[in-house]
């Protein structure tokens, strides 16, 4: 009963340390995406 119980608990925080990742990665993204657009003034295709 422990093992599984274990195990568990170990998924959760894989798979919250991985959404943390991602959600830090496409704000970064965006904050980039956004400071360049305000550099040069238009964005260029």
């Amino acid at each position: 009963m422990s093992t599984p119980k274990q195990e568990d608990h170990h998924e959760i925080p894989s798979l919250s340390s991985m959404a943390y990742l991602a959600v830090f990665l496409a704000v970064s993204l965006l904050g980039l995406v956004l400071f360049l657009q305000l550099k040069f003034g238009t964005p260029v295709p």
